[in-house]
């Protein structure tokens, strides 16, 4: 019994730090990439959200007061040329 605890391997202080050093740092890593993914998750919503509501808003004025004007006026150079003489 006595041979048989004699040749334990009883790692030394310095060997085990060296095993948990590796263990210690992933955790880390980890909550950085979490944080970050948070971080990003959030800023990439507020430009969406901002985009959106400007987005819109423009669209919508485009849509419905430049494009008639535009139109407009295409029609209207276009009975000027249809009615030239050249």
């Amino acid at each position: 019994m006595q041979a048989v605890e004699e040749s334990d391997f009883v790692p030394s202080p310095v060997a085990e730090a060296e095993q948990a050093a590796p263990a210690a740092v992933e955790p880390s890593r980890r909550t950085w990439r979490r944080v970050l993914r948070m971080v990003l998750l959030a800023v990439f919503s507020q430009y969406v959200i901002i985009s959106l509501a400007v987005g819109l808003p423009i669209a919508a004025v485009l849509h419905y007061e430049v494009a008639p004007q535009l139109i407009a006026t295409f029609r209207t150079i276009t009975t000027a040329l249809n009615h030239s003489p050249y």
